[in-house]
């Protein structure tokens, strides 16, 4: 049975349910890395010596390779730059670097288990997005993106996932408890969303 997928706005957005890379396919054999919540950034990233965060895998990752989350929360509290005003936007997952076609950017839960982002105690007195994602062949997998705040009256919403880069992929995503939309898509193209639900 397929989960419902409920997205409060999206915004010039093109989404591609067959055909191309994004959409169905193996990815050519890469690397495989993990990341767990009692890891340490300076470890092998091996499933015994996970890393602790996903800025560190992307700053190793190259296309093809997939990066597998363990259980647990990865908590935020605050974003990856400071505000410059009140209404400006800032990120506190920033995933820039691309795939390529057949060679996505896997990021995943570890199968079975359930890797929860919460950004419930970013402070940020600004628009905030939990991720922004703005590379293309990027494929987000089994995570939960829960709590993303909005910190001050003048504006009216923030985003769990922000989405600027094309040719990706976003599967069994479920977001909730943000204050604004789930999934957000801004720009780019051939987006596919495949059994996400976003919700409360």
């Amino acid at each position: 049975m397929k989960r419902s997928l409920s997205i409060a706005a999206i915004t010039a957005i093109a989404i591609t349910v067959v055909g191309g890379a994004a959409a169905a396919g193996s990815p050519a054999a890469g690397r495989t890395y993990y990341v767990a919540p009692t890891g340490n950034d300076s470890a092998a990233g091996s499933q015994t010596a996970p890393w602790a965060s996903i800025a560190h895998a992307q700053s190793v990752v190259q296309p093809g390779d997939t990066v597998y989350f363990r259980a647990g929360t990865y908590a935020y509290a605050h974003a990856d730059s400071g505000c410059k005003s009140q209404t400006d936007r800032v990120d506190a997952i920033t995933l820039s670097k691309s795939g390529n076609s057949g060679n996505p950017i896997t990021y995943a839960a570890y199968p079975g288990e359930r890797p929860v982002f919460d950004f419930s105690k970013v402070k940020d007195n600004c628009r905030i997005k939990g991720f922004d994602v703005t590379g293309s062949w990027i494929h987000l997998k089994g995570l939960e993106v829960q709590g993303v705040p909005q910190n001050n009256n003048l504006n009216h919403e923030s985003w769990g996932i922000w989405i600027s880069g094309s040719d990706n992929v976003f599967e069994l995503i479920n977001a909730h408890n943000n204050m604004g939309p789930g999934l957000f898509i801004q720009d780019g193209g051939n987006n596919l969303v495949l059994d996400c639900d976003s919700h409360d």
